[in-house]
C-alpha cells in the first residue's frame, strides 16, 4: 500500500544512540510518546540501526511503526512492499520487503575475520561462534533478544581472546585493510561492509521520486542528504 507523508517531512532515528535504554534494551517512555506524536501526524519514521532485521522488526512491531528501516549499519534497506507504490530499483524480494543491499553477506564478512585473525595468530570469537545463551550472558540481554541478535545477515560481532598487548589494533587494521569497516563498542568489535550513509541517501531518493520534495531530519547523525 503507498503511504503517503502528511507533512512532506522525513524522520531518520539513530535507535540505538537516542531511543535505546542501554539497560532494558527498549524505548522508554519519552522516547515512545515522541514516536506517537510523529505517527499521529503520519510523518514516516525510518529507523538506522545495528542491530539485524529480526531485532529492528520486533521493535517497530512493539512501536506500530511499519516503515523502511536500514539495518546492520547501513548494510540493507528494507522496504515493506508496495510501501512507495511502485517497483524499488535494485531490489530483491524477502519475506514481503523489497530489500537493497549495500553490504557483504555475512558469510563472507565471518570468513573474512577469521581469515585475518588467523594469518595473525590472533584467537577471536565472534557470535557466529557463540550459543544463544553465550550471546545472551555476554551481552546481557534476554534470551529472546540474544536469539534476534544472532539472526546476523550482513556483519558480525567478535571479541579478541588473545591477551597480548596491541593485538586489537592489529586485527583491525588487518580488517580494514580487507575490506571490512571496524569499530568498538565495550569488549566487542563490530565488523561489516555497509555504509549507513549511503543507504539513508537511497532511501531519501526514494521518498523524493514518490512523494516530491521531502524535508530531512536525521537525530544523532548529521551525514545524511
Amino acid at each position: 500500500m503507498r503511504t503517503q507523508p502528511a507533512h512532506s517531512l522525513l524522520v531518520f532515528c539513530d535507535l540505538d544512540q537516542s531511543l535505546l535504554d542501554p539497560l532494558s534494551h527498549d524505548v522508554d517512555a519519552a522516547g515512545r510518546a515522541s514516536l506517537d506524536r510523529l505517527t499521529r501526524r503520519r510523518v514516516p519514521i525510518v529507523f538506522w540501526s545495528d542491530k539485524t532485521r529480526a531485532e529492528l522488526e520486533v521493535i517497530q512491531y512493539k512501536l506500530g511503526t511499519y516503515h523502511p528501516f536500514i539495518c546492520e549499519r547501513g548494510a540493507a534497506v528494507f522496504v515493506p512492499r508496495g510501501y512507495f507504490g511502485v517497483a524499488v530499483p535494485q531490489a530483491r524480494d524477502v519475506a514481503g520487503y523489497e530489500v537493497v543491499e549495500f553490504g557483504r553477506s555475512y558469510a563472507d564478512v565471518v570468513t573474512t575475520l577469521h581469515r585475518s585473525a588467523d594469518r595473525l595468530g590472533i584467537a577471536v570469537r565472534g557470535f557466529s561462534d557463540m550459543s544463544v545463551k553465550d550471546v545472551a550472558t555476554e551481552c546481557g540481554m534476554p534470551l529472546l533478544q540474544a536469539r534476534l541478535a544472532k539472526l546476523r545477515e550482513y556483519s558480525e560481532l567478535f571479541r579478541v581472546v588473545e591477551t597480548e598487548r596491541g593485538a586489537s589494533p592489529r586485527l583491525l587494521k588487518a580488517l580494514r585493510a580487507a575490506g571490512l569497516h571496524c569499530t568498538s563498542r565495550g569488549l566487542h568489535h563490530y565488523a561489516g561492509t555497509g555504509r549507513r550513509d549511503i543507504a539513508a541517501q537511497f532511501l531519501c531518493r526514494l521518498y523524493q521520486r514518490a512523494f516530491g520534495d521531502v524535508e530531512t531530519i536525521a537525530f544523532d547523525d548529521p551525514s545524511l542528504c
